[in-house]
């Protein structure tokens, strides 16, 4: 797809004051950022024995055969010929002890709209994972329940059991549509140790919440080079109330830690909260971390709920190398930050992110708890209600916000007698640079920092510049090359490329010249090219 940039400087003008706060930082420890690099978190088990469902002709499966062969446990795999090729059960698979469930690159699994495909059980009380590898799983229909596609309820030993998902395909599953905390489209894992996604697909799968995946009280999810692309929370009002939300991953519960890596999630809906991702954690022992991920064209299209892009709330948090693009709410258009999440957000990227009528195009930060926002392009974000404004940063006049080494750049309101680019100053790393400082009416913009330099950085447009994510470089002539403070300095920039001893403003290293020798592993960026 084309990327366009929104270019607000034509209806800008000069000019600026100052009002300045001074705030704690949080510290970053220089090298301390990950590279965009996603190591596996899961690989396929090679097979060892394994019974061998089928004849080499596609009838030759049924049911009661597959069923059979999760009752004995161990290694299964098809043989259904050279495939693609959909077995349709006549009724709900249920596991029950360690298994790994090879689909052989050919098999879809299919609640053909009448069931669910898959029930994980517990009843020996034990210790297990069930692996899927290879497979595909489609149709789960579960009306008046949670996961259709795989369903972990509670029972047994809590967080005994783990899933693990690689080179999987999770399409059209349908939950229950309107429930406080049901939904899963594809997954709803209750209580599990861990669910591992690696290589995975979520396509059309709807649920009350999570329509894709939820996750509530579960120990470990990880999700590694996937992609989420027209998944929907179906509810509404959120807890309490009927669900809606996290359009495409919900997690909830205590002492959790959360993590996606090179992990695209494109084109979800929610009715509540968190379009693309919804968090909310309990205690700073949670964690929830995005690396090289991509927020793309999630939307919220209520008029009384927010978040487009992601919504975190309760813990700590990271945020590293990760683009959020077009995203969509009636507030909040990209990230939302609830109370009690403190973390930091570096080398990312917040363009053409929408708040229709409320505050926050970009981000909302909405607590007192300490934020670092460090190397981050901040551009082209719009909150245009004709009473909104914060378009690129919403946060309060008490904060413990810290901007070092970023970009806030014609981020545009629609009420011109309020700040467009950032509510309230924040506290001052250094290296920041904004633009413009005036408002089309010639009232000056609120300066982020007290040190702010107010100059265009001459930005290119959004777009494919090398690493997982899509980027904004820095034009040659940018006042932005170099102007970045060296002390917290990660080492390379969003694309992994390294960061020159004067580094500069934003997340694009215009004067690096070097990727790091050990590279990236690219998410599927076939959503956004």
């Amino acid at each position: 797809m084309t990327w366009p940039r929104i270019d607000a400087t034509a209806c800008w003008l000069a000019g600026g004051a100052f009002l300045t706060t001074t705030l704690l930082a949080l510290p970053l420890a220089a090298g301390s950022v990950p590279l965009p690099n996603c190591p596996p978190a899961a690989t396929a088990v090679e097979l060892v024995t394994p019974t061998v469902l089928g004849d080499g002709t596609p009838g030759s499966v049924t049911t009661a055969a597959i069923q059979a062969a999760l009752d004995a446990g161990g290694h299964i795999t098809f043989d259904v010929g050279p495939g693609p090729v959909t077995l349709e059960l006549d009724a709900e698979l249920v596991v029950s002890r360690e298994t790994v469930l090879d689909g052989a690159g050919t098999v879809t699994l299919s609640g053909g709209q009448s069931h669910r495909v898959l029930l994980i059980t517990n009843p020996s009380n034990v210790v297990y994972t069930l692996t899927l590898q290879n497979l595909g799983i489609t149709q789960g229909a579960t009306p008046s329940g949670s996961g259709a596609g795989v369903y972990k309820p509670s029972g047994g030993p809590w967080q005994a059991v783990s899933l693990v998902a690689i080179n999987c395909t999770f399409t059209d599953n349908v939950a229950i549509a309107v429930e406080q905390d049901g939904g899963g489209g594809a997954i709803y894992a209750i209580g599990m140790d861990s669910v591992i996604l690696q290589d995975v697909t979520f396509d059309g799968n709807r649920g009350a919440n999570g329509g894709a995946l939820y996750s509530l009280g579960s120990r470990v999810v990880t999700v590694v080079d996937s992609v989420f692309v027209d998944n929907q929370a179906t509810g509404d009002d959120g807890n309490p109330g009927n669900g809606g939300n996290g359009g495409a991953i919900g997690i909830d519960g205590a002492e959790r830690q959360v993590s996606l890596c090179g992990v695209d999630l494109v084109d979800n809906r929610a009715n509540a909260f968190g379009a693309g991702f919804f968090s909310v954690m309990y205690d700073t022992a949670s964690s929830t971390t995005f690396n090289a991920s991509l927020f793309d064209h999630n939307v919220n299209p209520t008029a009384t709920e927010f978040a487009g892009g992601a919504y975190i709330q309760g813990g700590p948090f990271a945020i590293y190398n990760t683009t959020f693009a077009f995203n969509e709410a009636e507030s909040t258009g990209a990230l939302f930050l609830g109370p009690g999440a403190v973390g930091e957000i570096v080398n990312s990227t917040f363009h053409g992110n929408l708040a229709r009528t409320g505050l926050a195009g970009g981000l909302f930060i909405s607590t007192d708890e300490v934020v670092a926002i460090t190397h981050t392009t901040i551009e082209g974000n719009l909150a245009p209600g004709p009473v909104a404004f914060a378009a690129g940063i919403q946060v309060g006049a008490v904060n413990a916000v810290t901007l070092t080494n970023s970009l806030l750049v014609n981020n545009i309101g629609g009420n011109e007698f309020n700040p467009w680019n950032i509510r309230n100053a924040v506290g001052d790393g250094g290296g920041n640079l904004q633009w413009p400082a005036q408002r089309p009416n010639g009232q000056a913009e609120q300066p982020a920092t007290p040190t702010v330099v107010w100059a265009d950085p001459l930005l290119k447009a959004l777009g494919e510049h090398g690493g997982p994510t899509p980027t904004m470089p820095l034009g040659s002539s940018s006042p932005a090359l170099e102007a970045g403070v060296i002390p917290g300095t990660p080492t390379a920039d969003q694309r992994g490329v390294h960061r020159t001893p004067v580094p500069d403003s934003g997340a694009f290293e215009g004067t690096g010249s070097e990727v790091f020798s050990d590279g990236f592993e690219s998410a599927d960026t076939s959503a956004w090219m």
